[in-house]
C-alpha cells in the first residue's frame, strides 16, 4: 500500500492489525523511536485493553556466556509498580519463547540494598518477595540488583550477597526508567562489541522497532526476534 503521508501511514497499519491482516509490523523510517510511544496509548488498535506494552531487547556479547534481555528502553519513561509488573510478565514470556524456561530476572538499582529514600530499592525488593512466594510465577527474580552484581558472581560475593538465584547468573534486566536501559542498549551496541535487537511485546502483534543509530545487522536481528514473537 503505498502511502506518501506518515500519520497515514501509521493509521492504516494500525486499521489492518486491529483487523488481524497482519502478524508484525517492522517500524522503518517515519516515525523515531521517541514518539513510538504514541502509537501504544489510548484507544489504539495496535493494544490489547489492559495488556501492558513494552520493549524487550535481546542482547548477546562475546563478554558474558548467554544472551541477556533488557526491558524497557523506549515505551516507559519511569513505570509504576503496576506497569513493573507487565513488563516482568512481558519478559518472562518472551524469555520462554527464545529458550529460556525460567528465567532469572535482576531488578536493577544503583546499590544492592533497600533504602527507603530510593524508592526503585524498595519495588525492587517487594517484586523479589512476590516472586518468592509464587505471586509471579515462571521467573527468579531477585533485586536490587547493580549491573555487576548480576552479571558476575565474584562481585555479588564481594557485596556480600551469598543467597540468590539470580545474582551471578542473570538472563534478563528490569531497568528502573527508560533512560537507564536505552543508556545500556546504545552502549551495548556500539561499545559493547554485541549483537543486539529490540522487539515491543504485548501489542497486538509484535514490533520490530529500529532505533535511528541502529546498524542494518540490528534492524534485522530485531525483525527475528519480532518473528520469533510471533510464532
Amino acid at each position: 500500500i503505498d502511502e506518501d503521508h506518515p500519520l497515514d501511514a501509521v493509521r492504516i497499519v494500525a486499521d489492518m492489525v486491529g483487523s488481524g491482516d497482519v502478524d508484525l509490523v517492522v517500524h522503518g523510517g517515519i516515525l523515531s523511536a521517541s514518539t513510538i510511544g504514541d502509537l501504544f496509548q489510548g484507544e489504539s488498535r495496535l493494544i490489547h485493553p489492559g495488556k501492558t506494552v513494552s520493549h524487550v531487547a535481546v542482547i548477546e556479547s562475546p563478554r558474558y556466556k548467554k544472551a541477556l534481555l533488557l526491558s524497557d528502553a523506549v515505551l516507559h519513561d519511569r513505570p509504576d509498580f503496576s506497569v513493573r509488573l507487565g513488563i516482568i510478565q512481558n519478559l518472562i514470556g518472551f524469555a520462554q519463547r527464545v529458550g529460556i524456561a525460567v528465567p532469572r530476572i535482576g531488578i536493577l538499582a544503583a546499590v544492592e540494598v533497600v533504602y527507603p529514600q530510593m524508592p526503585v530499592t524498595m519495588e525492587a525488593a517487594a517484586l523479589a518477595k512476590m516472586a518468592e512466594r509464587g505471586q509471579i510465577k515462571g521467573a527468579f527474580i531477585d533485586g536490587p540488583l547493580s549491573v555487576d552484581t548480576a552479571l558476575d558472581p565474584l562481585a555479588a560475593q564481594a557485596k556480600g550477597i551469598m543467597k540468590s538465584d539470580v545474582a551471578g547468573d542473570a538472563d534478563a534486566f528490569l531497568a528502573p526508567d527508560a533512560a537507564t536501559a536505552h543508556g545500556m542498549y546504545e552502549a551495548m551496541q556500539f561499545w559493547g562489541d554485541c549483537r543486539i535487537g529490540g522487539v515491543v511485546l504485548g501489542a497486538r502483534v509484535p514490533f520490530a522497532l529500529s532505533f535511528p543509530s541502529d546498524t542494518v545487522n540490528t534492524r534485522f536481528h530485531s525483525i527475528l526476534l519480532a518473528v520469533t514473537a510471533a510464532l
